[in-house]
């Protein structure tokens, strides 16, 4: 009964550390026509969004290689920067080390930035979040700014999206069952 005991508090926070929710921003006034609008990664992922929505798109997977250079594409709305994290250790939170890619140059009607991201060697096969955030009058990073920045900011306009990132090929099930 005293293991039973001892194992239980270890349990439950290891089953509370893998459901941990991610933060989230917050757009004060909205998004409007500050909102992102598309985004590709490489050849793997090419997302477009048609209204104010914000969040969980994690079911928009991009397969990458590690060790590999990306190019990504963000085109967001009137007068919005650019910035990207990835949750490179899975601990449920965005660290400043874990930025990727932040600019603002903004533009009307919309501004596209063209950059790559580069995906660490030795990264461990796996799955990871990958946040975008569009943000009116902001790079969304950099501190300071009246406009808001961080990957769980408060921000006057805009909108964030999060998506998965696949290091390496995951072997399916029907590969499993052709090779058995």
């Amino acid at each position: 009964m005293k293991l039973l005991s001892a194992l239980l508090p270890a349990a439950l926070l290891s089953a509370l550390g893998a459901n941990a929710q991610y933060c989230s921003p917050s757009f004060a006034n909205g998004c409007f026509g500050w909102q992102l609008m598309n985004i590709t990664l490489g050849s793997s992922m090419n997302w477009t969004n048609t209204d104010c929505s914000n969040g969980d798109q994690t079911a928009t997977v991009a397969v990458v290689d590690a060790g590999s250079s990306i190019s990504m594409t963000v085109e967001d709305g009137v007068w919005s920067g650019c910035s990207v994290w990835v949750d490179w250790d899975n601990s449920g939170s965005f660290e400043d080390a874990e930025n990727l890619y932040h600019t603002y140059v903004g533009g009307d009607p919309s501004y596209t930035y063209n950059f790559s991201i580069d995906i660490p060697p030795g990264t461990p096969d796996g799955q990871y979040r990958m946040r975008v955030i569009g943000a009116w009058g902001s790079d969304g990073f950099t501190s300071g700014s009246e406009n808001g920045f961080g990957p769980c900011g408060s921000f006057q306009y805009g909108s964030y999206d999060d998506f998965t990132l696949q290091v390496g090929t995951s072997t399916s099930i029907a590969s499993l069952e052709t090779s058995s």
